[in-house]
């Protein structure tokens, strides 16, 4: 959709559904400046990718006024490293141009309008946590028309009274729509592999919206990983700050073959459920291998380790024993590396 038609899109779309709330929202995308950088970023990638391989220098030319929508976009970014992988994936794409290859533009692209939702989502959850609902739903629902919500996806998300409601109604329509992206590449597999490459790459794109490495990185540490080439993957993810390309080229070879088929794996899981299970896990294993000491400290810290890992399943203590253990095994891990028991 041209970007300059899009407010009139969802001005349409509040119409519609009758609401004042709604017409009230599409107004609010008008007038925000921020969206306005977004929709011509995008508008910008689209006459790149467009002008390939015709006219190069239109499509460099597009790509360079792109580029700098990152400085108003990027203030609000949940983590550095989209934005440093954003910068990366500027310059492949400049590569495609060199190389004239449209689709690999339409594939790079498809990259960098997911990673400017997702600084335009973080903006909007800025909002709300400054207690401006309004700002941040007008934000959200401008991506969810341009993610192809379904209406029902747009309305549960026109309806969230708080910022968790938000994020939730935005998360759950951001996934439906990537599934949806994901049936119509596989259904142009056979007849139009490069349009369905281009489908794939609009599916990763915005599938920047809903992963949540700053989540689970609290949580971990090298030694909750007992397997060696799991502990190498983990340690060059970290090494990325959640960013899976440049942690791929950082890992060597069995650890970025982990980190290639966790990539594709599609769970819904409990971040910190998991993340006490993971500690849990490593805090026996440790108990069990280590080997005796006559060290009082280290027989009562041992003795505390049990008891704190007895509390990670109390809602009101846990989060402090997680804490606790996380430093209890990085201590023992440091005390083998440095030739201690």
């Amino acid at each position: 959709m041209n970007r300059r038609l899009l407010v009139i899109a969802t001005t349409l779309v509040a119409l519609l559904w009758g609401g004042a709330l709604a017409q009230e929202a599409a107004l609010s995308q008008r007038d925000d400046s921020l969206l306005q950088r977004y929709d011509l970023a995008i508008e910008n990638l689209e006459i790149a990718v467009a002008s390939v391989p015709q006219d190069g220098a239109q499509a460099r030319d597009e790509l360079e006024r792109a580029l700098n929508a990152l400085l108003t976009l990027s203030s609000n970014a949940s983590s550095p490293s989209l934005v440093q992988a954003m910068e990366r994936t500027f310059d492949r794409t400049r590569v495609t141009i060199d190389n004239q290859s449209r689709t690999d533009m339409a594939v790079q692209t498809g990259v960098l309008a997911g990673g400017f939702a997702r600084l335009v989502m973080d903006s909007a959850f800025a909002a709300a946590v400054d207690g401006d609902l309004d700002l941040a739903r007008a934000r959200l629902l401008h991506l969810a028309v341009d993610l192809a919500f379904t209406p029902e996806a747009q309305q549960e998300l026109q309806a969230a009274g708080s910022t968790s409601a938000l994020r939730l109604a935005f998360e759950a329509g951001a996934a439906e729509s990537i599934a949806a992206e994901l049936r119509e590449a596989d259904a142009l597999l056979d007849a139009d592999v490069a349009a369905a490459y281009e489908r794939l790459a609009g599916a990763y794109g915005a599938s920047l919206l809903v992963q949540d490495w700053d989540a689970i990185a609290p949580w971990l540490v090298e030694a909750l990983f007992a397997d060696e080439v799991f502990r190498r993957a983990f340690v060059a993810i970290a090494g990325a700050d959640g960013d899976l390309n440049l942690a791929l080229e950082l890992a060597d070879p069995e650890a970025r073959d982990v980190l290639e088929r966790g990539a594709v794996v599609d769970i819904d899981v409990d971040v910190e459920l998991e993340a006490r299970n993971l500690i849990a896990a490593a805090v026996r294993r440790e108990l069990s291998t280590g080997a005796a000491s006559s060290d009082p400290e280290r027989i009562r810290q041992d003795a505390e380790a049990r008891v704190r890992m007895e509390e990670l399943r109390n809602d009101d203590r846990g989060l402090e024993a997680a804490g606790w253990l996380l430093g209890w095994l990085e201590g023992r891990m440091e005390a083998r590396t440095s030739g201690g028991r």
